[in-house]
């Protein structure tokens, strides 16, 4: 019978443990029991190539690794820094591999599903590619964005596009081709189902924060707030009580 799980990791420290533990887990939890989730929630202090987000594909591959999840179950991965807004609206695809471009237009891996199957592992695996991450580990564009600057070299997405990537041929993949670009579009959309900005909103303009005010020139893919489905606090935003004020949707 096929599972559902749903991981997040948060072993952080201070004010930001203090948040999730009184608002974001319970609702991770909620959320969880409303789609037929078993919810992971790793909080031990792990280390994998020295950044917080990699240690989600490195807990993922773990779990694959040790036969924990097995063929057609489905793994489901949110960044800590995200309020689970709307639960009407699965998280999953049939799909190998499903993740949005976010608001502010990147191919973000804040929240990702897999589909365990053969592609979708040999997909994690080719993101966590120990020789690309040799051989470009210590440049600027991945060592800000981590396992989402792989995702890009892998797929060939260019850093950055002032047109929505949901306007550009491919959704962007195969634009920008490097040596580690191993996948080619068409294998790409066969295999992906991209979601859209509701799905990862970056940026909202009633948000009075100075770190969202400055992401505003970035502020691409509109979004109206009462569609979001995931409200993610992306590049050191104010995580913001007020989403969890109000319930989840059901």
């Amino acid at each position: 019978m096929m599972k559902k799980y749903l991981l997040c990791i948060a072993s952080f420290e201070g004010d930001k443990q203090i948040f999730f533990d009184k608002f974001i887990s319970d609702r991770n939890k909620e959320f969880a029991l409303e789609q037929g989730y078993e919810y992971i929630e790793i909080r031990e202090k792990q280390s994998f190539r020295n950044s917080g987000t990699w240690l989600k594909l490195y807990n993922v591959k773990k779990l694959i690794d040790s036969n924990f999840v097995k063929e057609g179950d489905h793994i489901t991965v949110i960044d800590a820094d995200m309020c689970l807004v709307d639960s009407r609206y699965p998280l999953t695809s049939e799909k190998p591999f499903t993740y949005a471009i976010d608001s502010c237009n990147t191919h973000c891996m804040g929240y990702y599903s897999i589909k365990i199957c053969d592609w979708s592992i040999r997909f994690i695996n080719e993101l966590l590619n120990e020789e690309n991450y040799l051989r470009n580990g210590n440049n600027d564009f991945w060592r800000m964005w981590a396992e989402q600057s792989s995702l890009y070299y892998i797929t060939g997405i260019q850093r950055h596009s002032d047109i929505p990537f949901f306007e550009l041929p491919n959704f962007g993949y195969g634009i920008d081709k490097r040596p580690e670009t191993v996948y080619t579009p068409e294998e790409l959309l066969e295999n992906i189902e991209i979601r859209n900005v509701n799905y990862n909103v970056t940026y909202v303009f009633s948000d009075i924060d100075p770190i969202n005010s400055m992401i505003e020139q970035y502020y691409i893919n509109k979004n109206d707030y009462e569609n979001v489905i995931i409200r993610h606090w992306a590049g050191g935003q104010i995580w913001n009580e007020k989403y969890f004020e109000i319930p989840l949707k059901k």
